[in-house]
């Protein structure tokens, strides 16, 4: 029997983003469910196929990924926030533990972060390029 690659659910409500998320996501062997552009719909996928991870952006359109995060951390599917918008006081308090890439981002640093929540509950280090003075810096994942 064939190896089923792992489901990674993909939120993101600006069209190119999400297509460049999902093409890294596949060409890394994963099965990609969606992309959602709307919370709506990221809610109606997380529920219908049980992913193994997840890519969140924050903010979908007028509304915010919360109530899907919230659902994802019950249910013990681990999710990484990809956001142009790191300045959520969400961030800081209920999701300070939570990896978070900033926009716009590479496929190294998206693929080395799922790859990291997919690892298990040991703590793995993956570079980040900020692409600024900090590049190159690790950051570890706290699970």
């Amino acid at each position: 029997m064939a190896d089923i690659p792992p489901a990674i659910l993909i939120v993101e409500d600006e069209i190119f983003v999400a297509w460049d998320e999902a093409q890294a996501m596949e060409g890394a062997g994963y099965r990609v469910l969606g992309p959602a552009h709307d919370l709506a719909s990221g809610i109606g996928l997380a529920q219908a196929e049980s992913p193994c991870a997840a890519v969140l952006d924050i903010n979908l359109g007028d509304e915010t990924v919360w109530p899907l995060a919230e659902m994802l951390d019950e249910a013990g599917i681990p999710f990484v926030f990809v956001t142009a918008d790191l300045g959520h006081p969400e961030l800081q308090t209920r999701y300070a533990d939570v990896t978070r890439i900033s926009k716009p981002t590479s496929q190294a640093q998206l693929l080395g972060a799922v790859a990291s929540l997919l690892a298990g509950p040991e703590d793995v280090s993956f570079p980040i390029d900020h692409g600024d003075d900090r590049a190159g810096r690790n950051v570890s994942v706290l699970r």
